[in-house]
């Protein structure tokens, strides 16, 4: 459910440039939000170079860089010459080579960019949203030319009475005694996205099934779907589990966001930002088949993804696919059926006159990339299905998992289907 330009923009590099970048190892991002005016964000990236590199690029951040240091060295960083509306480059004291190891150590201070438009992100005193790495509102290195999961932590400075969201499983909240607290949260497990929310909501939690949290404003969204939300949510992640591997966390998140947000919803390894709309009448349709599309994205889009070609059918596609399947588990074959009769009549009348495209080759902004990568993209999956039969099928989508963040692609799931179906 990301816009074509979350999409677009985490493509744009990997289309256009050539240049090597840095394998970043960790990141460890602290956050300072007691200020209502000032934002300081403070990372610590471990990284090793790919090949001769004298510089590192990075989706140019929403606070502006103050400093940058390279293993302790003071360096420079301005836009990048060849993309400066985009991206930031931070030059290198002196050229490293392929396998040398450096830390790069970056301080933002200052009025975050997103304080007059809420696209992406939302900084006031009350309250504080980063998601997607996107030009003027990163938050941590985001790498724009190919997927670099990472390990590290992020730690957050916010007034006594807050919530801050982020990472993954529980944080480690310790009082500064000054009515601030820091909350803390481990990414053992290498992530590509990071989110961060920082407020005061309202919460609901699970009761049964998958320890599941919301965050949200009962003042402005529909708590009954809000619940249902969590429901969802709690009974899909044990099925996905069962079928394509165990979480590496134990909690799962829904975090609303505002209405103004360019997207319906963004899932970040079991932690997911909701357009509010989604929990209003206007989009209460989405509820169910959404919060499993964006848990979905847990496995396929984070535990595993793709750079290249396909990749947003990968991605996209495959959370609706998985989505309907775990939901035909739970409540029955009509459930299933239904959810791909949908997708079928919204890519059969949805589509725009003569906007359709092969499923692997169309651009994330034509008019029909959503009806083609998202429900022509389920349909060629459960077509596949059909053919190699369902537990053949989930046993290759498990195996495509374990290729890892950046290693799916069509060849690799081509061959994971031939080899637990027999199928050439």
């Amino acid at each position: 459910m990301r816009s074509s330009l979350v999409t677009g923009t985490l493509a744009l590099a990997t289309t256009l440039a050539t240049a090597a970048q840095a394998d970043v190892v960790d990141q460890h991002i602290s956050v300072d939000v007691t200020q209502p005016d000032v934002t300081t964000i403070d990372l610590t990236v471990s990284f090793s170079a790919t090949g001769t590199q004298s510089s590192l690029s990075t989706f140019t951040p929403a606070v502006p860089i103050v400093s940058a240091e390279v293993d302790g060295v003071p360096t420079t960083f301005g836009p990048h010459p060849t993309y400066p509306q985009y991206l930031t480059r931070i030059d290198f004291p002196s050229t490293l080579e392929a396998g040398d190891t450096a830390v790069i150590h970056v301080v933002m201070s200052g009025e975050a960019s997103c304080s007059g438009s809420t696209t992406f992100c939302k900084r006031t005193a009350d309250e504080t949203i980063f998601t997607a790495g996107v030009p003027g509102a990163a938050w941590f290195l985001s790498d724009p030319f190919a997927t670099d999961a990472f390990t590290g932590s992020v730690d957050v400075r916010i007034l006594e009475g807050q919530t801050a969201v982020s990472g993954l499983g529980a944080p480690t909240v310790t009082s500064l005694g000054d009515g601030t607290e820091s909350w803390t949260y481990a990414m053992g497990h290498p992530v590509t996205y990071v989110g961060l929310y920082v407020g005061t909501p309202d919460t609901i939690t699970s009761q049964s099934g998958f320890d599941v949290t919301a965050y949200y404003d009962a003042t402005v969204q529909d708590t009954p779907l809000v619940q249902q939300a969590v429901d969802v949510v709690s009974e899909v992640v044990p099925v996905y589990e069962g079928l394509y591997g165990t979480l590496p966390t134990d909690q799962a998140r829904l975090i609303a966001v505002p209405s103004s947000f360019g997207f319906g919803a963004m899932g970040m390894l079991a932690n997911v930002f909701v357009n509010s709309l989604v929990f209003t009448e206007q989009g209460s349709y989405l509820v169910e088949q959404g919060m499993a599309h964006e848990l979905g994205h847990s496995w396929f889009g984070n535990l595993t993804s793709s750079d290249g070609p396909g990749g947003a059918f990968l991605g996209e596609g495959m959370a609706e696919y998985v989505g309907w399947r775990a939901l035909g588990l739970l409540h029955g074959d009509a459930k299933r059926m239904a959810g791909m009769r949908m997708n079928a009549v919204w890519y059969m009348f949805g589509m725009p006159e003569g906007e359709d495209a092969p499923i692997l080759s169309i651009s994330q902004g034509a008019p029909g990339y959503v009806f083609v990568t998202y429900h022509k993209g389920a349909l060629a999956l459960r077509a596949l299905e059909e053919q190699v039969g369902a537990e053949a099928f989930d046993e290759a989508l498990a195996q495509l998992v374990t290729r890892g963040p950046g290693g799916a692609s069509v060849a690799a799931l081509v061959e994971d289907v031939a080899t637990s179906s027999g199928f050439d």
